[in-house]
């Protein structure tokens, strides 16, 4: 199981990804950088959430989009859409 790592600089700040996969699915992620996020254990919330998910584009940001509405996800400068292209920078 390789770690792999993409990064991207959105208007909020820069956004670093760790993925490990496994059959083509995401096994881990973490999610780091210098954005914000509220609330404050959101970051987690969406590590937790992309676990399991399919290792597509689209899955990704369908993911990403669904946590944001759920939880309410705030991130000034920052989309969904950035953090799904810093993971897939990572499995490129």
């Amino acid at each position: 199981m390789a770690v792999r790592q993409g990064i991207h600089k959105s208007r909020g700040g820069l956004i670093r990804a760790r993925v490990s996969e496994t059959n083509g699915r995401i096994e881990e992620v973490t999610l780091s950088g210098d954005f914000f996020m509220y609330p404050e254990d959101a970051v987690c919330s969406l590590e937790k959430g992309l676990r399991g998910v399919e290792l597509s584009e689209e899955r990704i940001r369908r993911a990403l989009a669904d946590a944001y509405a759920a939880l309410g996800i705030q991130s000034p400068g920052t989309s969904y859409e950035d953090f799904a292209i810093a993971i897939m920078k990572a499995v490129g």
